[in-house]
């Protein structure tokens, strides 16, 4: 069986061989060009990854210093707060020997204004003791004085009685001569 073609389809078919060339070329062009993107796109994901990486790392480089430093400053703080806490340690307990020894000193003085308070009674006892011994020894030394005026004039009394004594004996001695 021979085909026959007919020269209009073979004007119709070179013009659809031809129009699919163009499509294949243009296809082709299109494949080309889309690939050509795709290496474009493929080579600014690398760039774009090896950027993403280097700024990660340099970003994590700087995250770790931070860090470090963090942990530099936490160090330090720690240690200022150990300090911190022993020395409010040793303030309690200093606290607490001078609240003890504000206690023993208020018993101290309680004790003092105690011993203060019996010595003034005491003191006033003895106060009233010694006016009283004073009145006594006023009263003894007056009566004193007036026995020793009463003696002086006693004295006195015998001196004129035993001076009369001796004249009337010399006056009775010379009568009886």
């Amino acid at each position: 069986m021979e085909v026959k073609i007919v020269p209009s389809e073979l004007i119709l078919r070179d013009e659809e061989i031809r129009h699919e060339r163009e499509k294949t070329a243009e296809s082709e062009a299109s494949k080309r060009a889309l690939d050509q993107q795709l290496r474009d796109c493929s080579s600014k994901i690398d760039e774009a990854e090896a950027y993403a990486r280097a700024e990660g790392k340099r970003i994590a480089a700087k995250y770790e210093g931070r860090l470090a430093q963090l942990e530099t400053e936490i160090d330090l703080e720690r240690a200022r707060y150990q300090e911190l806490l022993k020395d409010l340690r040793r303030n309690e307990r200093r606290v607490k020997e001078l609240l003890s020894q504000v206690d023993e000193e208020q018993t101290k003085v309680l004790s003092l204004t105690d011993t203060i308070g019996k010595t003034n009674d005491r003191m006033r006892i003895y106060k009233s003791q010694i006016d009283s011994a004073e009145s006594s020894a006023a009263q003894v030394l007056t009566r004193a004085r007036r026995l020793e005026r009463e003696l002086d004039d006693a004295e006195q009394r015998a001196e004129v009685v035993t001076t009369t004594l001796i004249r009337s004996r010399s006056m009775h001695r010379s009568e009886y001569d």
